[in-house]
């Protein structure tokens, strides 16, 4: 699996890494990385800051796949109405 870039570039898969938040819980990613973006004209669309180093994008497939059942959930027309009251309440 794969990214690309603006520039149509691979972002290719790298490795597996982890981190752990502030509760210190373990956060599983798998990290993708361009092999150069030295001389990239569209870098300033696709990186924040002027780093030196290339594009990476960390993926947690897990907490995409969680948050999607909540959103799934939450788009019920039977939970929108709980969620609703929730705030009124």
């Amino acid at each position: 699996d794969e990214f690309i870039c603006p520039n149509q570039k691979r972002l290719g898969f790298k490795r597996y890494a982890y981190r752990n938040d502030k509760y210190g819980f373990k956060r599983d990613f798998k990290l993708y990385e361009c092999d150069d973006c030295t001389d990239c004209p569209l870098k300033h669309q696709c990186m924040k800051s002027k780093s030196k180093t290339n594009k990476k994008i960390m993926k947690n497939y897990n907490w995409e796949y969680f948050k999607s059942q909540v959103n799934q959930k939450l788009s019920e027309p039977e939970t929108k109405k709980i969620y609703s009251q929730r705030k009124v309440d």
